[in-house]
């Protein structure tokens, strides 16, 4: 990626929006569109350098911490609703490696363990999806076909929560 950072600004844009595949690579990259004096806005995934981004640099994204809290006390309310004082669900987590799905999946530890959710929430089982729909339809049917009762499914993203649903 740092190569296209190169020849995007070797070939004379006059400014580049970018989504990091490794959070963890930036600070090459801000460096070579900082040195080329074009803006470069990171888009989805956080850099590791974003206290420290030159000027016209910016990154844009969701509030993860939003995003992972709210789905999680809105699955506490559904659950309380239903009547339930305690309840069983799955998380299906996106990429591990992705700082969106780390904190997603925080999110809901710190809801359950901050008060916030209005049910007894037990965890039984925690697996990754990558963000894939197919990959989440695969790792539903295995935890049906466990037998264990649940009663809700919390996933990090649309995609894994329509093939859970599938």
């Amino acid at each position: 990626q740092l190569d296209q950072i190169k020849i995007l600004a070797a070939s004379g844009v006059e400014a580049i929006i970018f989504n990091p595949v490794d959070p963890s690579a930036p600070q090459a990259m801000s460096d070579a569109a900082a040195a080329a004096n074009i803006p470069l806005v990171y888009v989805n995934r956080q850099p590791v350098n974003l206290d420290t981004l030159p000027e016209k640099q910016a990154f844009v994204a969701s509030n993860e911490v939003d995003s992972g809290t709210l789905e999680t006390i809105e699955v506490c309310r559904l659950l309380k609703e239903a009547g339930k004082t305690e309840a069983n669900a799955y998380v299906i987590m996106g990429e591990l490696s992705n700082q969106a799905a780390v904190q997603r999946t925080q999110d809901i530890h710190d809801v359950i363990d901050g008060g916030k959710c209005e049910v007894k929430l037990n965890i039984l089982d925690k697996q990754t999806s990558n963000w894939k729909r197919d990959e989440a339809q695969n790792l539903m049917t295995n935890w049906l076909s466990t037998n264990k009762p649940f009663d809700a499914v919390i996933a990090n993203n649309d995609e894994s929560a329509i093939g859970a649903i599938q």
